[in-house]
């Protein structure tokens, strides 16, 4: 592995850190769900079962959560981030009925990977 591609998944890492600390921010149940839909990967059902919420309200969690996430004050610190790594990165594009239904994008998908 080469000194470029060290520093570059050093600065990924570094970029998943801090916006894993801005999810831990948030209201609890909020980071709860992000973590469940995120890492975890679990369905909305899967989601709602464990936390002992109805599907739509994981929605409305999840919702309200990644909206707080992208708020100018708490997503500054990793915005650097987004513009030198996600912004320029070829996604899987996944449309617009999708992104009605989930309110996440390829960029914020990625990013919570």
């Amino acid at each position: 592995m080469d000194y470029g591609e060290t520093v570059r998944r050093l600065d990924y890492q570094n970029m998943k850190e801090m916006l894993w600390e801005a999810v831990e921010g948030l209201e609890e149940k909020q980071a709860e769900v992000i973590r469940c839909r995120f890492l975890d990967h679990k369905t909305l059902r899967e989601t709602g079962e464990l936390i002992g919420i109805t599907k739509d309200a994981v929605v409305h969690q999840q919702n309200n959560a990644l909206r707080l996430l992208g708020q100018p004050g708490r997503c500054r610190k990793y915005r650097g981030y987004y513009e030198e790594y996600l912004a320029a990165s070829c996604y899987h594009h996944v449309g617009l009925e999708a992104f009605s239904r989930t309110w996440t994008s390829e960029v914020e998908r990625e990013a919570m990977r």
